[in-house]
């Protein structure tokens, strides 16, 4: 790590101690912004604490659409089961992506078939890997990819085409490794179950084996020959470690459970899972949860 990374191997071998010892707790600040038309700039901060696998990511404003200022996001398994609490209203939402999405598919059958969305050409090109500026005394790897697909919708019989083209820089590190960080800062980690919004997800940072500290995304939509331009950003503004005291990963036992989003998934049960995602929450859940938690998959 920053502080340790030539004198504690060091120290190790002289004490037996395994490197598993390295600092795994920490405490960071992110902000993103997304100037978006016709809507001017949006802004949204998130104030975390990760331990290992463990995270809470704290909305410090409601330029998070999905998330009202104060509530958080909380895991104990680096994402697989996460919690999103609102402690204005006392309560908290488990989400399940795969099942999230599946029962958002469900709600378009029963439609009738009267919406269908289907996802092609992708692309997905690696067009810069060098050696990055230092971010908070951290070391990185400047990666910028240019990615795309289209998407073809019909609803009650009217069709529309889009082109989403994304042009996305990432400062990554890969010393940064406790699972708990990527739950923010790598929502591309999260799957849907569904083929065509998994690789909406992974095709904009699955090939990278590392955190990013910034990330910069220009994205053109282009309807009817017409194209509007997005430029998403998220830095993270403050990285340290800490010690987080395991209390801060408990979910409040006075909280009521309630089901996320209780207008969709009071809909009819059964269709087979699939669904959508992210283009990827840039960076954070901008990509998404990031296409947008943002958003949640377009940050």
């Amino acid at each position: 790590m920053r502080r340790t990374r030539t004198g504690l191997p060091v120290l190790c071998a002289l004490a037996f101690c395994p490197m598993t010892l390295l600092a795994q707790s920490f405490y960071y600040e992110a902000v993103t912004n997304s100037e978006v038309p016709g809507f001017g700039n949006t802004t949204s901060t998130v104030h975390a604490w990760v331990d290992g696998d463990k995270a809470k990511i704290e909305f410090q404003d409601a330029g998070q659409p999905a998330f009202g200022a104060g509530s958080y996001l909380l895991t104990t398994d680096g994402g697989s089961v996460l919690y999103i609490v609102n402690p204005q209203e006392k309560t908290y939402s488990a989400i399940d992506f795969a099942n999230l999405f599946s029962t958002m598919n469900t709600a378009m059958e029963a439609m009738g078939g009267m919406m269908q969305m289907e996802f092609t050409d992708f692309t997905n090109e690696k067009v810069l890997e060098e050696t990055g500026e230092s971010i908070l005394g951290y070391p990185t790897v400047h990666y910028r990819y240019q990615t795309g697909y289209t998407m073809n919708m019909s609803i009650m019989g009217m069709n529309r085409q889009s082109r989403n083209d994304n042009d996305s820089e990432f400062w990554c590190n890969d010393e940064l490794n406790a699972s708990g960080l990527r739950v923010w800062l790598r929502p591309d980690k999260f799957r849907t179950g569904n083929e065509e919004f998994d690789q909406l997800i992974e095709q904009g940072m699955g090939n990278m084996n590392c955190l990013p500290l910034r990330t910069r995304t220009v994205t053109r939509m282009t309807n009817n020959n017409q194209t509007t331009e997005t430029i998403s950003t998220t830095d993270v503004t403050v990285l340290r470690e800490e010690a987080v005291d395991a209390t801060v990963f408990e979910l409040p036992s006075d909280y009521m459970e309630e089901a996320f989003m209780p207008e969709i998934s009071g809909m009819p049960q059964g269709a087979p899972p699939e669904e959508e995602s992210a283009n990827p929450f840039g960076m954070g859940f901008g990509m998404g949860f990031g296409m947008g938690l943002g958003g949640l998959f377009e940050r």
